[in-house]
């Protein structure tokens, strides 16, 4: 019982945050005591110390299982994928910042690389035509997880990136990706 509420409540923090931190484990652990007073620990001070413990034990071991499973998100920031002058736990951690839901966001169901590579490059003829916003925001909408996979493994310059996708700089684009 006690492994799958940990498991249970695991998942619901990690649709969250996948790193939460101390305080976030701390509300966690006295949310599931003040939801459920059964579970309160009477050796602990505050009655949830063993809890938020374990959720810490659980949330690492979670985040293990998501990355040996292929999660975009964690595999980046895994020690393994890292330069060895950069295998730091704490170094370049690409952590979703407060604004962005999904840093690191997998490719839309049914798209590949390689579809996504066509629709960039249909999106470089598309530029030259005149009144076709709509056009060019969907394409750009459509391409959001290729252009984050791009930016995180490959970091390119800026030069670079603007080249590969200009329309990301125009007025219309930018402001769009802003709000």
């Amino acid at each position: 019982m006690l492994s799958d509420i940990l498991k249970r409540v695991a998942e619901e923090i990690y649709r969250y945050k996948a790193y939460p931190e101390e305080a976030h484990f701390c509300a966690a652990a006295e949310a599931l005591i003040k939801k459920h007073p059964c579970l309160k620990e009477p050796g602990s001070f505050n009655g949830s110390y063993g809890w938020k413990q374990r959720l810490k034990y659980k949330m690492g071991n979670y985040r293990t299982q998501l990355k040996l499973q292929g999660c975009p998100e964690l595999c980046v920031n895994s020690l393994k994928s890292k330069a060895t002058a950069d295998a730091l736990p704490a170094k370049k951690v690409k952590k979703p910042k407060r604004s962005e839901a999904n840093f690191y966001p997998s490719f839309p169901i049914g798209e590949t690389l390689d579809s996504l590579e066509k629709v960039r490059l249909e999106l470089l003829t598309e530029i030259g035509i005149r009144n076709n916003e709509r056009v060019i925001a969907d394409k750009m909408a459509n391409t959001f997880a290729y252009r984050q996979h791009e930016v995180v493994n490959q970091e390119p310059s800026i030069q670079d990136f603007k080249d590969r996708w200009p329309a990301l700089f125009t007025q219309k684009e930018a402001s769009m990706e802003l709000k």
